[in-house]
């Protein structure tokens, strides 16, 4: 048995989350985006809540599979699992 603490962040999905306008300002997938910032605040505030920043592990179901699939390529993740 170990320990966990266990962090689970909404984030925006459907059209709010991963439409793509043309607009060059917001080019869409804000829903990656929300989930990115999710894994930086975690990396950054987890040590207060009895955690460690080094151990991080996440996992998905479904479209949060695809969503993991799509952290694990990007370099914007890099060193945050």
């Amino acid at each position: 048995d170990e320990d966990v603490v266990y962090v689970n962040p909404n984030y925006r999905v459907g059209a709010f989350g991963f439409l793509n306008n043309g607009d060059t300002t917001i080019r869409g997938n804000m829903g990656l985006k929300d989930q990115t910032l999710a894994l930086r605040w975690v990396k950054d505030n987890i040590q207060a809540f009895g955690g460690d920043p080094k151990n991080i592990t996440i996992f998905g179901q479904s479209s949060g599979g695809t969503s993991i699939h799509y952290l694990t390529l990007s370099p914007s993740t890099e060193g945050l699992f």
